[in-house]
């Protein structure tokens, strides 16, 4: 036997977003920050066999370096909320999650597309592997919230007096 035990008006945020969020989505951007993790190491490993390196790859490796640092900092803060599933359903919890949801994916996104380059025209092949992690990453973007709901849910949250 099945039964509806929620209901809510279509189209409006309802309050118990506050629990599924911070509860879901540090899981699923796990997922994400392990794509960057395993390009970036590939890059760098990539790099670093290679012996006609070119001169910007230190650059690069420096700059896919700081994004991961960004994708798994704003992730391990996702997780500090969600407190063992200790926390308060909240409103500023929802927006706080769904903040670092977007600066997670927009990292982790960073971060391979910077690893495509550091690997040039190798990172194409699929018997290399970063092709598949650069499609992966890319859904990162589209759970909820994407960019521009996130940007406008927070902003009313912040402007309320």
């Amino acid at each position: 036997m099945y039964a509806i035990v929620l209901t809510r008006p279509q189209g409006e945020f309802h309050p118990f977003w506050h629990v599924v969020l911070t509860v879901a989505m540090p899981l699923i951007m796990s997922v994400y920050a392990g794509i960057a993790r395993k390009a970036a190491e590939m890059a760098i490993e990539g790099a670093r066999g290679n012996k006609d390196v070119k001169s910007h790859v230190p650059l690069s490796v420096g700059s896919i370096h700081n994004d991961l640092t960004a994708a798994e900092t704003q992730w391990r803060d996702m997780v500090r909320i969600a407190n063992n599933l200790d926390f308060d359903p909240s409103e500023e919890n929802a927006q706080a999650i769904l903040s670092r949801k977007t600066n997670v994916a927009n990292a982790c996104i960073s971060t391979v597309e910077k690893a495509m380059e550091v690997v040039g025209g190798q990172g194409f092949f699929r018997s290399f592997g970063l092709e598949r992690l650069f499609r992966d990453v890319q859904a990162a973007k589209y759970h909820p919230l994407q960019e521009k709901d996130q940007h406008q849910f927070t902003g009313e949250y912040l402007l309320r007096p």
